[in-house]
């Protein structure tokens, strides 16, 4: 996983130094990179407005109210003489033609290099030369009101070189760009880590949405700019993109919850997946229709997020109340985040609580991205956990029930036996007193011989309990058939110890088979099993050593399998482990030479 990451931060980084450079070169050489007095730029901010014939001095940035669609709204502002050189200027949805002492200097948002489904211009933003001159002059911005608004929005002009105004452009847009760029790099992070294991663990899916939102909202941001218009001069391409982006966030937002609150099949959130899907494409329709511009649509959109985002507040809400888990407080202190930086953004689009109309919005959202994404790693990090838990939890009970199967197995051959003897026994009483009656005494000597090399090996008593002594047995047995030598030391009560049976017959069990197993294994040497169990200071202490081949195969603190070639560890030297830690103990296991060694201790208290 380290190296997944090291890797795609790498391609990201390689790939965002390539952008800078691109975008470096791409610049004029006119906007005056190289260095400059950074306060060598001056804001003009006092103008007269002239509409319908009426003028007043305003203070700018305004928003000058029109009766009617393309109504003329002449802006009037002093240069003071000096050798500045440029001047910075933009409009919002309005043809602006610029005028210096009468004469036209420049002419933005033409609506003959716009789409016809455009009926006003988009944002459009200029570094204006202006001739040198030894006395004021006056701008004037002859601007033409849109369709889609009963107003013009007029904003400040900066003077100066292009160093300077840049340097001002980025003092007001840095942290916006910034905030979008991290949100970008973060998305696409996170969606590139996530899709390589997406399809084996479906539980880090909200990851994949999260990062899908974190980039929508950062492309939102990066077209939102005007410092991107400034380097991209694209202004239809980016006004696409830019409502596309905005309006599709509730995709993912939706989706993301869903699968957060494992909720996502449920009837309101398929809704709200339906509804997230069809706002991007009705808005889009919309617009390539030309039945409504973006700002028009947005104002919809604003309503149907701030809908879902207190809807899906709620319901995280009501899932907390049902639940009490601390993950949904969580979701609820994030959703709280969105929703009220979601209303400043909302508020300052409608009143102009400040002109930096996406600050609000891509600062709470990532706020939002950062919490959330801390919310879905402590989710995951607790499913993976029950996850690893509930899987030794089964490897345990699945081991636990062979040495159950065996345990009923021999008591099954044992019964076997014991009927078939009862039947022998009849018989060879049968043959004896016959053989007794006859006096042939050297036949009956042969006959006696023959029964007692037949009668099998009865389950020796190694300790007091019953269930330990049958397993041990067997195994012995086994060894005994195979030529392995086996000794075995164990003093354990009947009643009284707060391990169960299975777990002790399990261990017992996946000790034994492990140690017989590499016994066998063996094609030279003396092969040996040497077992040891006593209970002492309330502590149960079990420990098993046995030959092998001298080859171990580690993989962290347990060993591989020698029946799964290098891959896997082995499930009984796990299920051991599991069963000591669930009684406070542990087990540990070493391998020196061709000795293999296993130690387990329950704590019995």
């Amino acid at each position: 996983m380290i190296k997944v990451f090291g890797t795609i931060f790498g391609i990201i980084s390689l790939l965002a130094a390539v952008i800078l450079l691109c975008v470096i070169f791409a610049l004029p050489e006119d906007r005056d990179l190289v260095s400059y007095p950074k306060d060598g730029a001056i804001v003009l901010n006092r103008a007269v407005v002239t509409v319908d014939g009426r003028s007043e001095e305003v203070s700018l940035p305004r928003a000058i109210r029109t009766s009617s669609p393309r109504t003329r709204v002449t802006v009037q502002i002093r240069l003071p003489a000096s050798d500045r050189g440029a001047v910075y200027l933009k409009t919002i949805y309005c043809p602006l033609t610029v005028r210096l002492d009468g004469a036209v200097l420049s002419q933005l948002g033409v609506l003959s290099n716009y789409p016809a489904f455009m009926k006003d211009p988009a944002t459009e933003v200029k570094f204006l030369p202006v001739p040198d001159s030894g006395e004021e002059r006056t701008l004037e911005l002859d601007f033409l009101s849109p369709f889609g608004r009963d107003y013009v929005m007029v904003y400040p002009l900066v003077a100066g070189r292009a160093g300077p105004i840049s340097a001002q452009l980025f003092r007001q847009g840095a942290a916006t760009i910034a905030l979008s760029v991290l949100q970008i790099f973060i998305g696409i992070l996170i969606m590139l880590t996530t899709s390589v294991r997406l399809r084996k663990e479906t539980e880090i899916r909200p990851f994949f949405w999260l990062g899908l939102f974190s980039f929508f909202t950062g492309m939102w941001g990066i077209c939102e700019s005007n410092l991107t218009l400034w380097v991209v001069d694209q202004p239809v391409a980016l006004y696409l993109l830019d409502s596309f982006c905005l309006e599709c966030t509730v995709i993912p937002f939706v989706r993301f919850y869903g699968d957060l609150l494992e909720r996502a099949d449920s009837l309101i959130f398929s809704l709200l997946r339906i509804a997230s899907e069809a706002i991007p494409a009705a808005s889009l329709f919309l617009q390539l229709s030309g039945a409504a511009p973006f700002y028009r649509t947005v104002r919809g959109f604003h309503f149907v997020a701030i809908v879902i985002i207190t809807l899906v507040f709620f319901l995280t809400a009501r899932e907390y109340m049902l639940r009490r888990d601390a993950l949904f407080a969580q979701l609820l202190v994030s959703l709280g985040i969105l929703l009220l930086f979601l209303l400043l953004e909302v508020s300052n689009y409608y009143v102009h609580l400040t002109w930096q109309n996406s600050f609000f919005f891509c600062a709470g959202l990532s706020l939002f991205i950062i919490f959330s994404g801390m919310c879905c790693v402590y989710n995951f990090t607790s499913i993976y956990r029950r996850k690893q838990q509930l899987e030794m939890q089964l490897n345990t009970m699945n081991v636990a029930t062979g040495e159950m199967k065996k345990h009923v197995q021999l008591i099954m051959e044992n019964n076997q036996e014991t009927r078939e003897q009862r039947h022998n026994y009849r018989q060879n009483l049968i043959a004896i007193r016959g053989l007794a009656s006859e006096g042939r005494t050297e036949a009956l000597m042969r006959y006696i011989d023959t029964v007692i090399d037949q009668i099998p090996g009865a389950v020796r008593t190694y300790c007091e309990s019953p269930s330990i002594n049958a397993v041990v047995s067997h195994y012995a047995s086994l060894c005994a058939q195979e030529g392995i030598e086996f000794s075995a030391r164990i003093v354990l009560p009947a009643e009284g110890l707060p391990v169960t049976d299975v777990d002790l017959c399990t261990i017992f069990g996946n000790l034994l088979e492990n140690a017989l197993e590499a016994c066998r294994n063996m094609s030279s040497g003396k092969r040996f099993i040497c077992v040891s169990a006593l209970t002492h200071l309330d502590t149960l202490a079990i420990s098993v050593g046995n030959s092998f081949d001298g080859v171990a195969r580690r993989s962290g603190d347990l060993f591989l399998s020698g029946k799964r070639g290098n891959r896997e560890c082995g499930i009984g030297l796990a299920s051991v482990r599991s069963i000591a830690r669930k009684y406070h103990g542990d087990a540990n296991f070493d391998a020196a030479g061709k000795e293999f060694s296993s130690y387990v201790y329950l704590f019995l208290i």
